[in-house]
């Protein structure tokens, strides 16, 4: 169940008033201000007390405090003249999902990134300068964005209903995504998390985005085991784009748009195919090895290169990265795949098997592992003098 709500009870009335609809251990702050928790960040939204009402937008404020969302008690306080002390850490009733980011180069290298949640599928932005993510929090699904340059991690979507499958547009400003509101479908907001999140399909379920067209006016998503190809800013129904007897999904249009990568259990087990675009009946190639399978291709930015996951041990690899030296300019043309990257890295779970590239091809974005100990390593407390003035900075109280 999501976490709870914030109300206002009136003692003299008995009236409650719902002031923030997610979140739990609020507090009033002399600057005029409620504070409150949501997942592990302390949010604030400014509060007048004369009219007791929210006067503003509900910002985050504090990345990171230690707090149990299932019972509510958060490590934080604050004075009445500005000082804030709290507890760096997770909520304690997710630390047996944990999961670290890595950054893994051709070579096996390993950088992991500072945060650990239970992450799922990373995308990788188009400058290359911030993730797509989705967080669990509470069996919840929910989108945030990381930005990699300052490691910090920011909410993009907060709502009952579940939130997966982030796909940046081209030109980095959106974040499409599906969900389950509105009987389902797929949904975009903007990536500096302002307005509000808009439909772009719903009554589909099952929809989930995967690609675009080299010109961004066209969408790839998947839906009951067939490809669609949904045209933006238009009144256009989708389009079927592949339909057959099998399962194909996690389509990938190639840099030129002449092709389009996708899987599909038509042998059995997933594999990779490949197929003319936008006219798939024209040529298809199977790219994967019956032997050891593939799913979740991705093109490299050049589109020489075809990158995808193995889900069985194949090649001394279990559940690697396999790549694939590929011709895209004139007829299609492929070289047999190589394995390029082991580890313990998820790929069994569909929500977690997932991988991004960076735009230069050198590092490939997983997931991984991390123990409980890592989860629950913070043992000292973060003292902040003067926090109302950043307090008042983030969140601007209402001028009237």
């Amino acid at each position: 169940m999501r976490e709870g709500r914030i109300d206002l009870l009136t003692l003299s009335s008995g009236d409650i008033k719902t002031l923030i609809q997610i979140g739990y251990n609020a507090r009033y702050v002399p600057t005029g201000h409620i504070v409150f928790m949501r997942a592990s960040w302390l949010w604030a939204v400014p509060f007048d007390l004369d009219r007791m009402e929210t006067t503003g937008p509900e910002v985050p404020v504090i990345q990171g405090v230690q707090t149990n969302s299932s019972r509510g008690p958060s490590a934080y306080t604050f004075s009445n003249d500005g000082l804030m002390i709290y507890l760096p850490g997770q909520d304690v009733t997710q630390t047996g999902g944990f999961r670290r980011l890595l950054w893994v180069d051709r070579d096996g290298n390993e950088v992991p990134l500072p945060e650990i949640r239970d992450f799922r599928v990373p995308v990788v932005s188009p400058d290359g300068q911030r993730l797509a993510v989705v967080v669990v929090n509470n069996g919840i699904n929910d989108i945030w964005t990381y930005d990699l340059t300052r490691n910090t991690l920011s909410p993009l979507t907060f709502n009952e209903a579940t939130d997966f499958y982030p796909l940046w547009t081209l030109d980095g400003n959106r974040i499409v995504f599906s969900s389950a509101r509105d009987d389902g479908g797929l949904w975009w907001k903007a990536a500096d998390g302002t307005g509000q999140a808009e439909p772009l399909l719903t009554g589909i379920p099952n929809a989930r985005a995967t690609s675009f067209t080299p010109d961004g006016s066209q969408l790839v998503y998947d839906a009951d085991g067939d490809l669609f190809l949904l045209t933006l800013n238009s009144d256009t129904p989708p389009q079927r784009l592949l339909q057959t007897e099998f399962y194909e999904g996690r389509a990938a249009i190639s840099p030129n748009g002449r092709w389009i990568a996708y899987e599909s259990n038509e042998t059995g087990q997933l594999e990779i195919y490949v197929r003319s675009f936008p006219d798939v009946e024209g040529a298809k190639y199977q790219i994967s090895n019956a032997a050891g399978g593939g799913e979740w291709p991705k093109w490299s930015s050049s589109g020489n290169e075809l990158f995808f996951r193995t889900s069985t041990t194949q090649g001394g690899l279990e559940g690697g990265v396999w790549v694939v030296q590929v011709e895209t300019e004139t007829n299609f043309q492929h070289e047999t795949p190589t394995p390029l990257i082991s580890g313990s890295y998820y790929v069994r779970d569909s929500n977690r098997g997932v991988f991004d590239i960076s735009a230069d091809g050198s590092r490939f974005m997983l997931i991984g592992t991390s123990t409980v100990a890592e989860a629950e390593e913070h043992t000292h407390l973060v003292v902040v003098h003067n926090w109302f003035e950043e307090l008042k900075r983030l969140a601007p109280p209402d001028p009237q």
